[in-house]
């Protein structure tokens, strides 16, 4: 666990739900995390200017959607900003502050800051692109899992092994920009040279990825998706992912506590 019990009360205890939105008036940061429809959030983005005060910063937790259409029918979208926070959200440090095309950069700023004091990690994406930064990343490297699937160079099992125990293991110690300069460029240029041609290049989704749907092979839900699944095997891989990602959070705290402040370069 993350929090003794009398921590976790006490946590609890500083909630109030409500559904009445009168009760954000006062509020200097409110964030919006309803269902991913484009003319809902708009609406609601709307309203929520005549509850709070012209200072008040208005955030989407918006798994992609631009934050520049999210905000189109605001009066002041200079302080809509996206706060994305990356799923399981209680356990995962990421949260993408994402700059629409009118928010002020000290909107972005302010949402960074906020983050930072309630102990996540934030990173600032200035440019409104579909995805931001961590459904990009991932979602490309899912398109080049599928292929492998699809073209029967490894089995699904097998691919999932090779992210968890090579470069996902290597990940929580440092990130693949830095990974790439630890290794010297001149060596990823020429992976890249020969790698790159042969990867998946296509912009639209698999047709493996069509097919198990077409077969109602949704995943969990239906018993089957890449990997076969019964309940026993879903309570374990929800078990075992907690578990990893609880203990994974408590050792990057303790070498965040101990580690001696950067020196130099991008700080």
């Amino acid at each position: 666990h993350l929090l003794d019990a009398a921590s976790a009360r006490a946590a609890a205890g500083r909630l109030e739900l409500t559904a009445d939105l009168a009760q954000i008036r006062a509020s200097r940061v409110v964030i919006e995390a309803t269902p991913e429809v484009l003319d809902r959030k708009q609406a609601l983005f709307a309203t929520l200017e005549d509850w709070v005060e012209p200072e008040t910063v208005l955030a989407s937790n918006t798994s992609g959607l631009p934050i520049t259409r999210i905000a189109a029918r605001t009066r002041q979208p200079q302080r809509v900003v996206g706060m994305k926070f990356v799923n399981p959200a209680h356990l995962v440090p990421l949260v993408e502050a994402v700059k629409g095309e009118a928010t002020r950069p000290e909107v972005v700023r302010q949402a960074c800051g906020l983050l930072q004091r309630i102990g996540k990690r934030p990173v600032a994406v200035m440019k409104d692109v579909p995805g931001f930064l961590n459904n990009r990343i991932q979602q490309a490297m899912r398109r080049e899992a599928i292929s492998l699937v699809a073209r029967g160079v490894a089995s699904a099992e097998d691919v999932d092994a090779a992210v968890r125990w090579g470069f996902g293991f290597r990940l929580l110690g440092a990130g693949t920009l830095e990974t790439m300069d630890l290794v010297g460029l001149e060596q990823i240029l020429k992976i890249h040279e020969y790698i790159l041609p042969d990867l998946d290049a296509s912009p639209d989704p698999s047709p493996l990825l069509r097919e198990l749907l077409a077969r109602g092979d949704t995943g969990v839900r239906a018993g089957r998706g890449f990997l076969a699944w019964d309940a026993e095997r879903e309570r374990a891989a929800r078990a075992r992912m907690d578990a990893l990602l609880i203990e994974g959070l408590k050792l990057v705290r303790r070498w965040e506590a101990s580690a001696p402040p950067p020196t130099g370069g991008d700080a």
